[in-house]
């Protein structure tokens, strides 16, 4: 397990929102009140935030990471503008406009159910659910900060890694182990912060 840190805030390198689920919601502004309200309603609001995420994910450096609001990578690179202009440029590359078009609905009244399960019914029988079930079988998981103080040669070091665990519990005891593993078992304290869920 490599270090990690926090770099910067999302509207560190963004620069006008404070997180991507901001970015989308002021794209939707334009639509009007009644269809954001309608794409929160019928999750596709969820889903362009989720598909926006992927897409800066997949532009950003390796070992970057978006969690939440905040961007995480190697303990290293923290101080690396290099790798600081590389996530400006995959936020200012991710494009919004499809994201939004694939996930379009129409304004459809909530009462006409039928017409709903008419348009749907292909894609529900079509579904693969081993996928389904295979894309969320860590649904339950969640991704901790975990910030070890390790004492070593008489001084406190802090320490700091990334886990997915159950719960917070469960975090530090597997950022133990790990550090353990890595030659680092002086382990005083630790504590444990949720990251993503």
């Amino acid at each position: 397990m490599t270090a990690t840190s926090y770099y910067r805030s999302f509207y560190n390198y963004e620069g006008t929102s404070r997180t991507p689920q901001d970015v989308v919601s002021s794209c939707l502004h334009g639509a009007g009140t009644a269809y954001g309200e309608r794409a929160v309603q019928t999750g596709a609001f969820d889903a362009m935030v989720n598909d926006y995420i992927a897409a800066i994910q997949a532009l950003l450096p390796k070992g970057i990471i978006l969690c939440g609001s905040e961007f995480i990578g190697p303990a290293n690179g923290r101080f690396n503008e290099e790798l600081h202009q590389a996530i400006r440029e995959a936020i200012e590359a991710a494009d919004l406009a499809p994201i939004i078009k694939r996930h379009d609905f129409p304004m459809e009244e909530d009462n006409d159910l039928d017409a709903i399960i008419a348009r749907h019914e292909d894609a529900i029988e079509d579904a693969d659910l081993n996928t389904i079930i295979a894309k969320h079988e860590d649904a339950l998981k969640a991704t901790y900060a975990v910030t070890a103080y390790a004492v070593e040669y008489g001084e406190t070091h802090e320490v700091h890694v990334t886990v997915e665990a159950e719960n917070a519990e469960a975090a530090l005891a597997k950022a133990k182990a790990d550090l353990a593993e890595r030659g680092r078992p002086n382990i005083q304290d630790a504590i444990a912060r949720l990251i993503s869920s």
